[in-house]
């Protein structure tokens, strides 16, 4: 793995690792890799700390499923198999179409997930382990975005698939907020073309909350496969692998002392949120995850002045409300690295891997 400079603040975005064989990631992990991997995980539970100050790592992860069920939220621990390093990981899923994606995902015991997260790219190794599944083998119509970030410890590496998205906070300070693989992003579109000349993409529409009280309905793009498959990411597990698979990594360093938050979450979330508004990000960075579920929660059935741009922009729909039916599912994955505490500790809450799914009225 490529040498990182711990003082540089600026976050380093790369799509290829050095001394990295992205084609070779999905490659069977052989049983020596396997043992080393369960037993520094166990070895690493196991262990405790001592009285002088060191990171404490607090992990959340939170679910609020508005109409499919199909979000999830999951966290862990594993042995980078790049570095050796043991670390903690989590991330959120965010299934479309079909249920079966999804569904397979949940059904991955932990310590298949610890050897998933080990890979030095586990979004390409699980896209592999998808798409070679006999349980999904011909099922096209079922897909999920990925959002994971592993925590070493000296810098966070965030892995993308799809439009999940993540909220890098260091020191208070919002330093990245990734870009979503969709048609506005330029790399996602020259990559579909060098896949397939004939996919094109075909309208739709989106919604972008605007303050707190007005949210705009407006002109989007979906893509077009030659299938016929229409698809509002550009990227994703599942899909029979259709959409082909280059996960977009990116690295934040930190010093020793530095406190780090991120908020990996669905587009449930971030469509509620005023993502170029300072005032909203830095408060956002102030939330745990159940904060952040909540408040997408309750925005989605506010009341709202409404735009449509596509119809009849001149004029302001009041008081319009989603239904539950009408929202998208929730989840958010929350990683906080804090110094100064006695021990090293991981705070779960709920279900499986310390995934906490609530059904609100």
């Amino acid at each position: 793995m490529s040498s990182f400079d711990s003082s540089n603040y600026a976050n380093i975005i790369y799509n290829n690792i050095s001394n990295i064989n992205l084609d070779a990631a999905a490659a069977p992990i052989t049983v020596e890799e396997e043992q080393i991997i369960m037993a520094n995980v166990l070895q690493r539970s196991n262990s405790g700390g001592g009285d002088e100050a060191v990171p404490k790592v607090t992990i959340q992860c939170k679910e609020i499923q508005m109409v499919k069920g199909q979000d999830f939220a999951i966290s862990g621990e594993t042995v980078d198999l790049a570095t050796g390093e043991p670390i903690k990981w989590a991330g959120v899923f965010d299934g479309h179409g079909s249920s079966d994606v999804i569904t397979f995902l949940r059904a991955i015991e932990q310590d298949r997930w610890a050897i998933i997260m080990a890979q030095p790219s586990p979004g390409k190794y699980l896209w592999n382990i998808i798409n070679e599944s006999v349980l999904l083998h011909g099922m096209k119509n079922s897909g999920s975005t990925m959002c994971v970030t592993k925590l070493f410890h000296d810098h966070a590496e965030i892995i993308i698939i799809g439009d999940s998205q993540a909220a890098v906070y260091k020191n208070g300070e919002l330093v990245l907020f990734t870009e979503a693989h969709y048609h506005e992003n330029l790399a996602e579109v020259h990559r579909l073309k060098q896949l397939d000349p004939n996919i094109r993409f075909v309208d739709s529409s989106s919604i972008r909350v605007e303050n707190p009280t007005r949210i705009v309905n407006f002109r989007s793009k979906y893509t077009l496969y030659p299938s016929g498959k229409t698809l509002a990411p550009t990227q994703a597990l599942g899909h029979g692998g259709a959409t082909g698979c280059e996960p977009t990594h990116y690295l934040v360093t930190f010093e020793k002392t530095d406190e780090l938050k991120v908020h990996m979450a669905s587009d449930g979330v971030w469509d509620m949120m005023m993502e170029k508004s300072p005032d909203e990000m830095r408060e956002i960075g102030q939330l745990d995850a159940d904060g952040l579920t909540r408040k997408a929660y309750d925005r989605w059935l506010q009341p709202w002045d409404m735009v449509d741009m596509i119809t009849k922009p001149d004029f302001v729909y009041k008081n319009v409300r989603y239904t539950k039916a009408q929202g998208d599912d929730i989840s958010v994955a929350m990683i906080q690295r804090t110094y100064g505490s006695p021990n090293l500790s991981l705070n779960y809450s709920g279900r499986v891997a310390g995934s906490e799914t609530e059904s609100l009225p």
